[in-house]
């Protein structure tokens, strides 16, 4: 048999500072200037780049600090500039 998680109250105050998947998922698509799906929003908390808040088991808050924050860039850009920003570290400098 499975424990159930303790789920806390939410008071009106406290949700001035998180997002829903929904609401969260405009600003994103805002900050990024491309769609996202409000799908993602659970795995950045699962990755642990975004606070997450559990209020039920299909209600979860997002906090709007990390939120507003993050850019969602194309497919490989960020590890294809790493690469990139790596091997110019690496070049040997010529005299």
């Amino acid at each position: 048999m499975t424990r159930k998680k303790k789920l806390e109250p939410v008071s009106v105050m406290m949700t001035d500072e998180w997002y829903t998947a929904g609401e969260a998922a405009k600003r994103l698509s805002v900050n990024s200037h491309r769609e996202v799906k409000p799908d993602y929003l659970f795995k950045l908390g699962e990755l642990g780049k975004v606070r997450v808040k559990k209020l039920a088991p299909r209600v979860t808050l997002y906090a709007k600090v990390d939120v507003d924050s993050y850019v969602v860039e194309e497919r490989g850009a960020k590890s294809g500039r790493l690469r990139h920003e790596q091997a110019q570290e690496k070049k040997p400098i010529l005299s």
